[in-house]
């Protein structure tokens, strides 16, 4: 199965994550699909199942910048992360596999590239005590870890997340990767699609131009009823 990996763009967080779900819902059907991108100004993304009303009481301040992702987990500041998207089609054995079963296959991965970048690294495992929350209820995605996220090995500090949608078409996951586990971006980047092609038995081929969203599903994430649904 062929891995197409999309040039780096940087977009609003409407954009983006308009852009991500169109990968899923109107890509190929027999490729694997990923992109890193970046944002043009300080933005935050939340889960889909996360209560508007909390995310505006928590982080009031920020709240103009946030917009809903389709995917679950928390809210994440993309200020200083490398952000990415990966969509799985439906004809891959990821996509019958169990969720977790799935995550910890590709944070093992992403811990793969990650030590490529200096760093000591493991996976949370099952089992093991969560942090305490912190009393800002919306910064939990990075404070605390769900079984397989990528761990600092030294400082216990939660280095990549992700969440996943799954759907007829595939499986959408899109991460976070706090950059000072990054030392080269570019870098970093090749780096991390050299694991995941070897992780999903997938050629690499580089595509020139990413597919643009549709009209429908970039008003849906610039509405603000996307952001208010639940």
């Amino acid at each position: 199965m062929d891995f197409l990996s999309y040039p780096y763009q940087i977009s609003d967080a409407a954009t983006n994550m308009a852009l991500d779900l169109s990968l899923l819902e109107a890509g190929p059907a027999d490729c694997i699909r990923f992109r890193h991108y970046g944002w043009k100004r300080p933005s935050w993304t939340f889960g889909y199942t996360q209560r508007w009303q909390q995310i505006e009481a928590d982080r009031p301040e920020v709240i103009a910048e946030c917009v809903r992702r389709p995917t679950g987990g928390g809210i994440v500041d993309h200020q200083a992360d490398f952000t990415y998207c990966l969509v799985v089609p439906n004809r891959h054995p990821w996509w019958r596999e169990k969720v977790c079963d799935v995550y910890s296959s590709l944070h093992r991965a992403i811990a793969g590239a990650i030590a490529g970048e200096g760093h000591s690294v493991r996976l949370f495992n099952c089992g093991e005590t969560r942090p305490a929350a912190s009393t800002d209820s919306a910064d939990a995605c990075f404070q605390r870890p769900a079984v397989s996220d990528v761990l600092d090995l030294q400082t216990g500090q939660k280095l990549a997340g992700a969440a996943l949608k799954r759907n007829r078409s595939g499986l959408l996951v899109q991460g976070s990767i706090l950059a000072r586990a990054i030392v080269d971006s570019p870098r970093f980047a090749q780096t991390l699609e050299a694991e995941l092609t070897q992780t999903l038995q997938a050629h690499l081929k580089s595509i020139p131009t990413l597919p643009q969203p549709t009209a429908a599903c970039s008003q849906q994430f610039q509405s603000p009823a996307w952001n208010r649904k639940r």
